[in-house]
Parts: C-alpha cells; structure tokens; sequence
C-alpha cells in the first residue's frame, strides 16, 4: 500500500499534521519537479486550507504540469489535490478552496505519467486567453468531483477546455468568451474506453461565437446537462460522439432515450446566468438514473444523494439555502 505524504497549502506557517506547508501550488510544485511516486511507493495529498487566497500561479513557468512526474492509479501512486476538510467550493459565491490564474497557457496539464485527482476545488481564470484544464494527449487516469471551473475564455480552433480525464463528477464548467469548435472537449485521444461524465453541469456563456461550437465530444454521459446563459450563441449541436442515458440540454442531441431535450435554462434554475441550483418546481428533479454506492454520492454542495433516482446535474435539490463548506469531505473511492 502506497504511503501517504500530506502537505498544505496555508500562508500559516507549519499547520499541524503536515510534512510541509506551502504558501501556493506553485511552491509546492517547484519543490517536487519530476517526482517519481512509485519510487518509493507514495501517494500525496495536497490540501488547501481557508487562508490561501488563490493567489495567481505564475504560468507558464510554475503551472500545476505534471508532466515529468511519475506515478500508477493501479498501485495508488497519485497526487490528489483537495480543499481542506470544510473548505471545499461554495457555490456560486467561490468562497472555499480556490485556485486562480492569469495567463495563456494551461493552468493544469499532464502527459498520463501520473494521476491527479481534484475534489472540492473552483478554478479560475481571472483573464482571457487562457486554456483551462488540459491534460496532453495519451490515456490519463485525471479525475474531477466537486469542483467549479470558471471562466476561461480564447478565440483558437478546437481548443479544449477540460480534456483528457478519466472522470468527471458532480462538478460545474462554466466558460466564457470562447470563439471556436468545441467548446468542452473531454475526450481521450487514445484508448477505447469514453471518459465518464456524471452528474456535470456544463454552461455556455455569454461570449460563444464558432462554426460549429459543439459543448462536449466523446463522453460516456449520465446525469449530465448543458446549458447556456441567455445571450450565448451555441449553434444546434451540444453533443458529438457522446454515449449515456438521462441527460438534459438546451439542444435536441442529449445523448439516450430517456434524455430531456430543448429545456428552457429560466424554468430550471435559480438563474439561467449565475446560479445552476435547481428550481424548486425543475423537471430536472428526479429524472436521472440512480448512481448511489458507486463513490460520488454527494453533490456539488455536499449534500448527499438518495438511493433513488437522482437529480439530473451536479446540484441536488434539497430545499433552502445551500449548505455552508461545513460538509464531509471524505473520499470514498470512485467505482466505475
């Protein structure tokens, strides 16, 4: 069994029960530049705490690339970077764990030579210009649950925004001036295996111009929606090449029969803009399949799901408020 290393990323100095503390990912990147974690058989965990306040990377030069980094999912050899328990994303306020950047390279990229997992985490570009999360070609073993990725916005063909991960769960992709092809491109290069999506929320927003301006491309897709801002211009196709059942879209191609398709945003959501929280009266509300067990039972808030049929998208409807970061943030494992 891989042994666990934990490190936190705090402006306070030596918080309790880490080996280290850094004041930003990209300290703590330039201290493990090209680690082998099966040499010793290692896992990290990189956890953010309240007081880091998403100070910009400095990209490219000091960007979360993992390139050079070695690791094996099989044998537990990965780095997961996570908001500290209780300091996980409160969305859509984007208080919580944050990271920012500002800059046109990718905030985050890998080759497959070593799994990352983000959980309970918003990033966001804080300029224009700027790829958001780009793993580089090849088979990777990226994961993604609970997490906000916002506004990156560049004008560049097929560009991609979230690419080449293996999951993507109970998280919300929301991009914003984009003028090209595929808008939110999460596929594999290689493999014949589609990369999973469940319980995704992803919104185009008010800068979307392209020729064709799909949203997502080659997903295995439950639960998952697309939808749009009042002012985007998406085109008619929201989906290619996408496989799954009990979608929702703006357009008419959610993938599988018990889809939902041409919803109108306003009659779904506390603001077809802003706030993808579902409506009290949403026909989003118990149309997905039920996915309880299978190690993402809780939604973008926390709040856990049933074992029943779930809400499709990542917020589930619990009434009220959204919770407070005071959630449980335990990991259990994804299960696919």
């Amino acid at each position: 069994m891989a042994t666990e290393r934990k490190f936190a990323i705090s402006t306070t100095p030596s918080q309790p029960g880490y080996e280290a503390t850094y004041t930003d990912l990209s300290a703590f990147m330039s201290a493990f530049a090209g680690y082998d974690l099966q040499t010793p058989d290692q896992k990290f965990l990189v956890e953010i705490f309240p007081d880091y306040d998403g100070t910009t990377l400095t990209l490219p030069v000091e960007r979360m690339d993992f390139r050079t980094w070695t690791g094996n999912r099989a044998t537990d050899n990965i780095v997961r970077i996570q908001a500290v328990p209780g300091n996980e994303i409160q969305y859509p306020s984007l208080a919580g764990a944050r990271i920012t950047y500002d800059n046109t390279s990718d905030a985050f990229v890998d080759d497959g030579s070593c799994p990352v997992e983000f959980y309970g985490v918003s990033i966001e570009n804080l300029g224009a210009g700027a790829p958001m999360i780009a793993a580089s070609t090849g088979t990777v073993e990226n994961t993604m649950d609970r997490c906000y990725v916002y506004k990156a916005g560049f004008s560049n063909g097929n560009q991609t925004r979230v690419y080449n991960f293996k999951s993507i769960t109970n998280s919300i992709i929301h991009i914003e001036g984009f003028t090209g092809n595929y808008v939110f491109f999460a596929a594999q290069t290689s493999g014949a295996v589609l990369p999973v999506m469940r319980n995704v929320t992803g919104i185009a927003g008010s800068v979307m111009t392209g020729a064709n301006r799909f949203f997502v491309y080659g997903n295995d897709m439950q639960n998952c929606i697309f939808t749009k801002e009042s002012t985007s211009q998406i085109g008619s196709q929201g989906f290619f090449s996408c496989d799954g059942d009990y979608n929702a879209s703006v357009t008419n191609d959610a993938p599988g029969a018990n889809s939902i398709q041409n919803i109108t945003p306003a009659n779904e959501f506390v603001d077809e803009d802003t706030d993808m929280h579902l409506l009290e009266g949403s026909q989003l509300r118990g149309a997905g399949v039920n996915l309880f067990g299978n190690g993402y039972d809780k939604d973008i808030d926390g709040d856990d799901r049933p074992n029943a049929a779930w809400d499709i998208g990542a917020d589930q409807f619990v009434g009220g408020a959204p919770p407070s970061a005071t959630q449980n943030a335990i990991f259990h494992g994804f299960n696919f």
